[in-house]
């Protein structure tokens, strides 16, 4: 624009500056409404992560308070803040949630832990289910019940889990199916001399020709029992082949050197003679295991064997290996989330639990009144005003309407301090709510209403 000069009454010059405002009016309202949008965005973000905390927090408190419960330990005990501490560290540390964690300490606890060995026992569980890919509680039963079918002590967790790991990795099977076939087997393996080796040994060897978890389990069950409790028959047809299951002490061979003298004592035998003696030794549903083991070289049971009897520190290293991935580290990143998600709720806990019993309280309270007919007759108003309402809501200005709808909220506006604090209650607790705000106005415009139809 251009510039003019004028010559004011009083004789002073008078300049017009010819600056076009407009946009930097434009910016200002552009800067404002970015301004606004910023604050929406940032309030919706901290009302995701209040809610996100909210919902974390009191999945993992209430799965720590079942914890407490199956201990029968208290929230305010050392115990209690024990265990807490290690699950929140595993969440933060490991794949799992401190929410699973906690899970899981509460099969430990079924299974008889106590808050310190459950606290001990936690990262072998832990390293098991992620090396076996399985769910962190499942694998915590799995364990124990493996564990106590076999008469093992908590001290050998973690030496039962390296096993379990090894067997995984150098057979066909996985650390679940090899759980379920333990589990199968149960407290028949106690008389195998070589332990859990021996015991791991045959159910891989037995996994690497199809037969796996319960049938693999089902199938060595069986053919313990029928080496080591044998019918007549059976003890017959092993006296004849000139094999036994024990030593001259009566203890139970090393099953592999028992295999081997049977395909030693069947080697000469046609083909219908061997299948008639493994008849009278095994049962008819067995004899596909039993065929398995046969055809396993003596190398091949000492390899696996070896794999297995040396195997420290084996259940850690697959768990590191699986979860060396993007998705793991996705997975261990959303993990740490949660513990920061718990520890935002451990600030305001309290203050909400309190909220929430407040809020209880005061429902009780007006429920007690109502039941009493204290408000029946005005609810009955509220009822009748607001059907009116509904029906001529064009009329509202009406004088015969208003005064109704003002009349039947009395009983509202009576109480007005029980409900305010019930609605306070329900806003802390429930950040995100939108409903209470709406109804305080409206309480409050109803007031004010009302007064000024009483002036």
């Amino acid at each position: 624009m251009g510039r003019s000069d004028v010559m004011a009454a009083d004789g002073k010059l008078v300049f017009d500056t010819g600056i076009d405002s407009s946009g930097f009016d434009k910016g200002l309202k552009s800067l404002g409404s970015l301004a606004a949008k910023s604050a929406a965005v940032i309030t919706a973000a901290f009302t995701v992560a209040a809610s996100a905390a909210v919902n974390v927090g009191s999945s993992f408190t209430a799965s720590m308070s079942q914890v407490a419960a199956t201990m029968g330990i208290t929230r305010m005990s050392d115990d209690y803040q024990m265990l807490t501490a290690s699950a929140e560290e595993m969440g933060a540390a490991t794949k799992f949630s401190a929410t699973q964690a906690g899970d899981a300490l509460n099969y430990l606890a079924l299974a008889g832990y106590d808050a310190q060995q459950s606290v001990e026992a936690l990262p072998t569980v832990l390293n098991t289910a992620a090396a076996g890919g399985i769910d962190l509680a499942y694998a915590s039963d799995l364990i124990t019940d493996s564990m106590s079918a076999l008469g093992l002590q908590m001290s050998d967790l973690e030496g039962f889990s390296d096993k379990l790991a090894k067997t995984s990795q150098k057979s066909n099977t996985s650390v679940a199916q090899l759980g379920e076939a333990i589990l199968t087997v149960g407290g028949t393996a106690k008389s195998l001399s070589g332990g859990v080796e021996e015991l791991d040994t045959m159910l891989g060897l037995i996994a690497d020709n199809g037969i796996k978890g319960a049938e693999g389990g089902t199938a060595l069950r069986n053919i313990i029992l029928s080496l080591s409790a044998p019918t007549d028959t059976a003890a017959a047809a092993m006296e004849r082949l000139n094999v036994s299951a024990f030593d001259s002490q009566g203890k139970m061979r090393d099953l592999s050197a028992v295999f081997s003298d049977f395909n030693a004592a069947l080697a000469p035998l046609t083909d219908q003679e061997k299948t008639q003696a493994l008849n009278e030794i095994f049962n008819k549903v067995d004899l596909k295991a039993v065929n398995a083991l046969l055809g396993t070289s003596a190398e091949r049971f000492d390899e696996l064997r070896g794999y297995i009897e040396n195997c420290s520190g084996a259940a850690e290293q697959m768990a590191k290996t699986m979860d060396d991935n993007l998705t793991g580290d996705l997975t261990i990143m959303s993990s740490a989330l949660e513990g920061l998600g718990i520890a935002a709720f451990d600030k305001f806990e309290k203050p909400m639990r309190s909220a929430v019993q407040t809020v209880t309280e005061d429902i009780s309270a007006l429920t007690v009144e109502v039941k009493d007919g204290g408000l029946s007759e005005q609810f009955d108003k509220i009822s009748e005003g607001a059907g009116r309402l509904v029906a001529a809501v064009g009329e509202l200005a009406a004088n015969d309407i208003l005064p109704a709808i003002i009349n039947s909220m009395a009983a509202i506006i009576e109480h007005g301090g029980s409900i305010l604090s019930i609605i306070a209650g329900i806003g802390t607790a429930v950040a995100a709510i939108k409903v209470g705000p709406f109804i305080v106005s409206f309480i409050a415009s109803v007031q004010t209403a009302n007064l000024q139809l009483a002036l």
